[in-house]
C-alpha cells in the first residue's frame, strides 16, 4: 500500500456551530486505490470510512480541488 495524496478539510459542524477538521488519504494498492475518510468533531467523536476506488473515481478525487488550489496559487 503506497499513500499517494492527503488533504485536511477545515469546517464547521452544522449541528453544533463547531470548529471541525476531515481528513481525506488516497492509498494505491495492487487491486486499485482506498480511500481512507476521517471526519473529527472532537477527540472523541470521529466517524472513519474506508471507500475502495477504481482508476477513473481516484482521478476524479484527486482532480476535485485543482481549480480551487489553482486560484489560490497552490500546486
Amino acid at each position: 500500500m503506497q499513500m499517494l495524496h492527503s488533504r485536511t478539510i477545515d469546517s464547521i459542524d452544522a449541528d453544533t456551530l463547531t470548529e471541525c477538521s476531515e481528513r481525506e488519504i488516497l492509498f494505491r494498492i495492487e487491486a486499485g486505490f482506498v480511500l481512507y475518510l476521517t471526519h473529527a468533531r472532537s477527540i472523541s467523536a470521529t466517524q472513519d470510512q474506508v471507500i475502495f476506488l477504481g482508476t477513473r473515481e481516484a482521478l476524479l478525487w484527486l482532480n476535485e480541488n485543482a481549480p480551487l488550489a489553482e486560484a489560490r496559487g497552490v500546486s
